[in-house]
């Protein structure tokens, strides 16, 4: 389902998993999308989220043409830091339980779990 109709998906969950859902949502529109995913976790349920690092002097957010699957097509990239994820978290009222920076090929994967009260 698309992100931005969490809305419309009955119920609350304990647990809600995030996987790159975050690093092709603009910047601008992150403090929403949390708002969407923290209301469909229960009290005392877990939210995990993994987004890509921001690489040293390169954009925060990004456009790319990519080539695959036979057609060209446009993908949006936003990147985080640790510090300015946490901030987001602890804004929504959660608690960080877990958080690590991955290597993962020519990324790096920030992970954050977060209990909601």
């Amino acid at each position: 389902m698309d992100a931005y109709d969490l809305d419309t998906l009955p119920g609350t969950f304990d647990g809600v998993f995030a996987q790159a859902i975050l690093l092709h949502i603009p910047k601008r529109d992150v403090p929403a999308m949390l708002v969407r995913l923290v209301a469909k976790v229960r009290a005392g349920g877990y939210l995990y989220i993994a987004v890509k690092e921001v690489k040293p002097g390169q954009p925060e957010e990004e456009e790319r043409i990519e080539h695959d699957y036979g057609y060209e097509y446009r993908r949006f990239f936003s990147y985080f830091t640790l510090p300015e994820l946490e901030e987001h978290i602890r804004q929504m009222g959660l608690e960080t339980v877990y958080s690590e920076v991955t290597p993962s090929g020519n990324s790096r994967w920030i992970q954050i779990i977060s209990k909601k009260a």
